[in-house]
């Protein structure tokens, strides 16, 4: 659900070139961080809607539920660096001016889902 003080989408699961473990060629990861960016902005466009009044945000906060299939070990931390190009597409999107005034609340995993993929929530924060 999604209003003027929170919104929620779904996002693909990052790919491998960017997490900070990989050693992919400059030209791969600069594809995929082009393709996720582009996913991630439409997704929040459509969150935000047709209106627009509220938004930049001054600040927001930020949670992301990873949806796997399999139960294998994940690092949090490279999770929530490899969501670096959504959090662009987010200033991109206008939910706020600049993607440094969204703070990560938590980076939660959930294994054995159906449908693989990143749900985030953004809530609307007064301090950038």
């Amino acid at each position: 659900m999604s209003s003027k003080n929170s919104l929620r989408l779904w996002i693909s699961i990052p790919p491998r070139e960017l997490s900070p473990n990989a050693r992919v060629h400059w030209a791969a990861k600069a594809r995929a961080v082009k393709a996720y960016r582009q996913e991630a902005h439409l997704s929040a466009l459509a969150a935000m809607g047709r209106d627009k009044k509220g938004f930049p945000w001054p600040g927001a906060i930020l949670v992301a539920e990873f949806h796997f299939l399999t139960k294998r070990k994940r690092d949090r931390d490279n999770l929530a660096a490899s969501l670096k190009p959504a959090l662009d597409s987010f200033a991109d999107a206008g939910i706020v001016k600049d993607d440094n005034t969204i703070r990560i609340a938590g980076i939660l995993v959930v294994v054995g889902s159906r449908r693989p993929g990143v749900e985030i929530e953004l809530a609307r924060s007064e301090k950038p």
